[in-house]
C-alpha cells in the first residue's frame, strides 16, 4: 500500500458519517468504540454544510497533498465529539478512535486502523469553535512490510 493512498484515505471526513446519521434510522447506527462523549465543556460546533481541508504529507518527503472536502453536521452530531472527529474509513480501511477525551476546547484520541493491504495508528488532537476546528493527526503507517509516517493538519 502506498504510504500516501494511505494518507489520502484516512483522513476522508465525515461527511459519510454525517451522512448516514441523517439518513438512517438511529438504530442503525454503528456503536462508537468508546462510550460517546458529550460535548460538556467543549465549545458547541453550530450545526450545517462545513468545508474542511485537509493538509497531508509524509515526513521526509516534499510532496504534500490538499484535499477539500464538505460535511453536514446535524444539531445530534455536534452533541456528541465522536460524531465530529474526523473519519477515517475509505478505500477498505477501517478505523477505530480510543481513549477520546475532551477538556476545554481540545479533543484528543488514539487510532487504529486496519486495511488489507497494512495498518496504523497512532494519535490526533482538535481544537473545537463554534465556526471552525483545527486537528492534527500523526500516523505510523504499515504497508506491505515497510513502515512509514503519515502526518495530517485539518481545518
Amino acid at each position: 500500500m502506498n504510504l500516501s493512498v494511505i494518507g489520502a484515505t484516512l483522513l476522508v471526513l465525515a461527511s459519510a458519517n454525517s451522512a448516514n446519521a441523517q439518513t438512517k434510522p438511529a438504530a442503525a447506527k454503528a456503536k462508537p468504540a468508546t462510550p460517546a462523549v458529550a460535548v460538556g465543556d467543549v465549545p458547541a460546533m453550530k450545526p450545517g454544510l462545513w468545508e474542511i481541508a485537509i493538509v497531508e504529507r509524509v515526513p521526509g518527503s516534499t510532496n504534500t497533498r490538499t484535499i477539500t472536502a464538505r460535511a453536514c453536521y446535524s444539531a445530534d452530531d455536534v452533541k456528541v465529539i465522536e460524531r465530529v472527529l474526523p473519519q477515517q474509513r475509505d478505500f477498505g480501511i477501517k478505523c477505530q478512535h480510543r481513549e477520546v477525551k475532551a477538556q476545554g476546547s481540545g479533543v484528543s484520541w488514539k487510532l487504529a486502523c486496519t486495511g488489507k493491504e497494512g495498518t496504523s495508528s497512532g494519535a490526533a488532537t482538535m481544537t473545537l469553535g463554534t465556526d471552525s476546528f483545527s486537528a492534527e493527526v500523526k500516523l505510523d503507517a504499515k504497508a506491505k512490510g515497510k513502515p512509514g509516517k503519515v502526518e495530517q493538519a485539518i481545518t
